[in-house]
């Protein structure tokens, strides 16, 4: 947030020297004269963008800033097509060009800054809402590897008495119709292997997925391992309990 307002402030900055420079160059002493109008104007509307920057301002919410910020280049804009009236035909032509270019982007940048105070004030809100307690040392709880044109996603399901996962296996080229489930996985635990029970399965093909549980070995980290699929020996997603 602090980065796009400083950046936001410099662009103030910088859009007035250059409009400025641009309008100050093949001027009648009366236009020229206009101009150092608009150019006191604008240093007026610097100083109130380094209030807000430095002082009153920041008594302000940095979204109320940044929108100000963007009005007051609006409102710059603004007034330098109104001296650029009385500039020659040919000039006036390409100038006004390019300040409705410039409105435009202007335009468009502020639907985008209010979309993004839209954002941060829904991000606050979420914020306050109390957090939910997560458990110490919990498992990552979906792990993911390919290998040999095979997508193989093992997602632990939880613990109650039993160990549970749900094992899915993908693929474009590989038939799994052929594989069961409590044949190719087991768990591993300290050098031990647990066999498999089936909870559910389903699919065929090319996609197939199974539910599946374990005795639980009580061991502070355990091994999945998915066997002999697709020509790998072994598939080995390992979860911290």
């Amino acid at each position: 947030m602090n980065r796009l307002m400083t950046i936001l402030a410099v662009l103030l900055v910088l859009g007035i020297t250059d409009a400025n420079a641009q309008m100050g160059g093949g001027k009648t002493g009366e236009q020229s004269g206009q101009t150092g109008q608009g150019m006191m104007m604008d240093e007026g509307m610097m100083q109130k963008c380094q209030q807000m920057m430095t002082g009153q301002g920041m008594m302000m919410g940095q979204g109320m800033m940044m929108r100000d910020m963007m009005q007051m280049m609006m409102d710059i804009m603004k007034m330098q097509k109104n001296i650029m009236k009385e500039t020659k035909p040919a000039e006036k032509k390409e100038m006004m060009k390019e300040v409705d270019k410039m409105m435009e982007r202007m335009e468009k940048m502020m639907s985008e800054m209010r979309g993004m105070m839209m954002q941060e004030m829904k991000g606050g809100m979420g914020a306050a809402e109390p957090k939910k307690d997560v458990q110490k040392n919990s498992p990552q709880k979906t792990q993911e590897k390919s290998e040999a044109g095979v997508t193989t996603k093992v997602s632990f399901e939880g613990k109650n008495g039993v160990l549970s996962f749900k094992i899915v296996l993908d693929s474009h080229t590989v038939s799994f119709d052929e594989y069961k489930f409590d044949e190719i996985i087991i768990l591993r635990a300290d050098g031990k292997e647990y066999k498999t029970r089936i909870r559910s399965q389903e699919g065929s093909g090319h996609h197939r997925s199974a539910v599946v549980e374990f005795e639980n070995p009580r061991t502070k980290t355990v091994e999945i391992v998915v066997k002999a699929v697709a020509g790998v020996s072994e598939r080995i997603f390992k979860y911290q309990l």
